[in-house]
């Protein structure tokens, strides 16, 4: 039998390079929009980028529990439009994310209850995989998403 491990240590590393990446793509207009969005979600929006920003174990350590993923509900509120046949794509770019690194979250949330990837993405892409389609709805309410 073959074991697969994988190691999650340079997530953090992956995230921070990824938010570098994305800031020197942005133009001065959409990073003060990001700045604004940001100052007017208060708390809980400050809450939610330090979550995505931290590598799943951090983010558990920080809030005192232990949710199954570090991603905030905007991963969420993508799944159910994903699950419902919506496009995703002006969500995606509004909030300044790369449809891998959405596809990426989904997934991993995911993993310890189905084991395999529930979302394929393709460039600017993502799609449900339809053989996980019910075991993904099902697992909604234990996935911290």
């Amino acid at each position: 039998m073959l074991v697969i491990e994988i190691d999650y240590s340079g997530l953090k590393q992956i995230r921070e390079d990824a938010a570098i990446t994305r800031d020197s793509l942005l133009t001065e207009e959409e990073m003060e929009e990001s700045r604004e969005a940001e100052n007017a979600g208060g708390p809980e929006m400050d809450s939610a980028v330090k979550k995505i920003q931290q590598s799943p174990g951090e983010a558990d350590r920080d809030a005192g529990v232990k949710p199954k993923t570090g991603a905030d509900s905007l991963y969420r509120r993508i799944l159910l439009m994903l699950l419902d046949g919506q496009p995703i794509n002006d969500v995606v770019r509004e909030n300044h994310l790369m449809p891998a690194v959405v596809a990426d979250a989904i997934n991993e949330a995911f993993f310890d209850e189905i084991g395999d990837s529930v979302v394929e993405c393709d460039g600017d892409e993502i799609r449900v995989v339809e053989d996980y389609r019910e075991d993904m709805i099902q697992a909604l309410g234990e996935i911290s998403l």
